[in-house]
């Protein structure tokens, strides 16, 4: 009886053990269920929620875009406006919900992808606000708007492949749960040595599903982590990984006192391919470029793509600096290398602005700033070329941010001035027309060359509202002068690139004429060769609207841009202007001689006018009359 006793003792002993052991494991697996049930529903649900909504607001404001409202007259174009920066908030607000649940559960920390994308977005807003309150500015963020898609497309597959993962485990859990309660009520009724065997090989296959687990987790991290620092277009460094490089390139060359290089690369004119041949052919393109400039350089080198057509490389321990010079030429030469896509053999070519380590700084800023200059000065020589940064460049970019900063301060303080240059008939002898000529008075009360500022204004966006100030107060005047006994007087005012292509060009100068109650009959408006080559068929349509409204065209500066007889005949122009470089030494150079014979029988027979600009002496005026 004490027998049976101790085995009752025994065998209810075991059982509870074993319900003890059971209970705690069913808390544990119902615990793991839970806490991935948890995370689909507060993280993973709204995560991927807030990224539908921002990619659905992203496309709507591609979209407003896309379809060129900003052409139209008028505030017909306002709704689309507000809709685009509607639809820019709420993919704002959108990111932010998705920063906000990122750190509340502290997954995918080491990315940062929603934070680059916000970033990425108020660059975007910038532009667009910028835009916004100058229509001129050229260009749309169309091209940013969708690289921000694109990285929001690669948020949205990580997120999608961590909800897989999850559901996965939630399932392999649930099913494990399953399985061992079976196994547990099977070895309760047989309350048996097998029941210790069992639960030794579950937790065995626990131990071992957990390893693998991990393992997965840490493959995940170093996917994730080649995301975040390589570009998924030419599998070049990204920005991420460039600046690191750069801080220890910068380190390394201030230790060792070697000489390393930053090479700023930048295609030429990339953005024609884009619009002539699709982002597909330019993405193409992109990716061999970067394959060149990979294979190119050396292994040691680093080569990111910093976004759209630049690319940035950092070469180090060099022994001179013609060896940056030596590597910047090979990639000129193997860019240059016409480039087959899609049954096209494309010619490309790149400029290349270079800084120095440690010799122009050792800072990665001002050698990110310098290279950009060298860059900039290397476009601004002609394009496909090398420039070296020199202290002067950045005396110069000083300069015209001062001159800018001049400007902007000279429109409200009315530091403009109008002076007018005469147009005298040469059969009458009388002034019949005058040209508007613009100056700047500086804060020192000095003249500042307008071949100084007109540049900037340009540049700047300043230039719309100069022109605009320009054609309403030398309208006015010319009213004035009408008034004071020359009825017949005529106004002619020069029109900047931007102007041209503005599409409220037609109701600035219809606003100026009513405004000062000149006829547009007695306006003319000069433009260059240059502004009209891009597109002809704009040009001859902006030109037959103004000509509807009475205003008449000249071309300034004629012989020295395309000269094509193929445009000319095309355009509704009025007057030729011959330039000054062809009346100066007329007198002495039969070839200018010629030109202008040649140019004035083409504009007869054209059944045009000439003006001919700088007559200085009395040979010059005989000559021409």
């Amino acid at each position: 009886m004490s027998q049976l006793l101790r085995y009752f003792v025994a065998l209810i002993a075991a059982i509870c053990l074993f319900l003890a052991a059971f209970g705690a494991l069913l808390v544990y697996q119902q615990h793991r269920i839970d806490s991935l049930a948890r995370l689909n529903n507060e993280f993973f649900a709204p995560s991927r929620l807030y990224l539908t909504r921002a990619l659905v607001a992203l496309d709507a404001a591609t979209l407003a875009l896309s379809k060129k409202h900003w052409a139209l007259p008028g505030e017909a174009h306002v709704p689309v406006k507000f809709g685009v920066q509607a639809n820019l908030i709420g993919v704002e607000q959108n990111l932010l919900e998705l920063i906000r649940l990122r750190y509340d559960y502290d997954y995918l920390e080491i990315f940062g992808l929603p934070s680059a994308a916000l970033q990425r977005l108020q660059t975007i807003r910038e532009q667009f606000d910028a835009r916004l309150a100058d229509p001129s500015t050229s260009g749309t963020p169309l091209d940013s708007l969708t690289s921000l898609r694109n990285r929001l497309t690669q948020l949205e597959r990580i997120y999608e492949l961590g909800h897989a993962r999850l559901q996965r485990q939630t399932r392999e859990t649930a099913a494990d749960s399953a399985e061992f309660m079976l196994t547990a009520l099977l070895l309760l009724m047989l309350v048996s040595a097998p029941l210790i065997i069992a639960l030794g090989r579950r937790l065995r296959l626990a131990v071992r599903e957990e390893i693998r687990s991990r393992r997965e987790l840490e493959e995940a991290k170093a996917d994730l982590e080649a995301i975040a620092l390589f570009d998924s277009l030419t599998g070049l460094g990204n920005r991420n990984l460039f600046r690191s490089r750069l801080d220890q390139a910068v380190e390394m060359s201030r230790r060792s006192g070697r000489m390393s290089a930053l090479l700023y690369l930048d295609l030429d004119h990339f953005k024609r391919i884009n619009d002539s041949m699709g982002h597909d052919t330019g993405d193409e393109v992109l990716r061999v470029v970067g394959a060149r400039i990979r294979d190119t350089v050396r292994g040691v080198d680093t080569v990111a793509r910093l976004g759209g057509d630049e690319f940035i490389i950092i070469v180090s321990d060099m022994a001179h600096d013609e060896d940056a010079a030596a590597i910047a030429g090979k990639l000129l030469l193997r860019i240059a290398k016409p480039i087959s896509v899609g049954g096209y053999a494309l010619e490309i070519s790149a400029s290349i602005g270079i800084a120095l380590m440690p010799t122009d700084s050792a800072n990665s800023l001002t050698l990110m700033k310098h290279a950009d200059i060298a860059l900039y000065k290397a476009k601004d020589s002609g394009r496909n070329n090398i420039q070296f940064f020199a202290e002067e460049m950045s005396s110069a970019i000083v300069r015209q941010t001062a001159i800018e900063r001049d400007l902007r301060n000279a429109i409200n303080e009315e530091r403009l001035d109008l002076y007018y240059q005469p147009q005298v008939d040469l059969d009458s002898g009388k002034v019949h027309c005058m040209e508007a000529l613009l100056q700047l008075r500086g804060q020192d009360g000095g003249a500042v060359s307008p071949a100084d500022f007109i540049p900037v204004a340009e540049n700047s966006g300043l230039m719309p509202e100069i022109g605009d100030w320009v054609l309403n107060r030398a309208c006015r005047d010319a009213l004035a002068l009408q008034r004071r006994g020359a009825p017949d007087l005529r106004l002619s005012v020069n029109l900047s690139a931007r102007q041209f292509r503005d599409p409220r060009l037609l109701s600035w100068v219809e606003r100026a004429c009513l405004a000062s109650g000149l006829r547009p009959e007695s306006l003319e408006l000069e433009i260059t060769e240059a502004m009209l080559v891009d597109n002809i068929a704009e040009a001859v349509s902006t030109l037959s609207e103004l000509q509807r409204l009475g205003v008449t065209v000249a071309i300034d500066d004629f012989g020295i841009g395309y000269s094509s007889l193929n445009y000319l005949k095309q355009l509704p122009i009025d007057t030729l202007k011959i330039d000054r470089s062809f009346i100066r030494d007329i007198e002495t150079d039969k070839q200018d001689r010629s030109i202008v014979d040649a140019i004035l029988a083409m504009a007869h027979s054209l059944s045009l006018k000439v003006v001919a600009e700088g007559i200085e002496n009395t040979w010059q005026l005989r000559y021409l009359a």
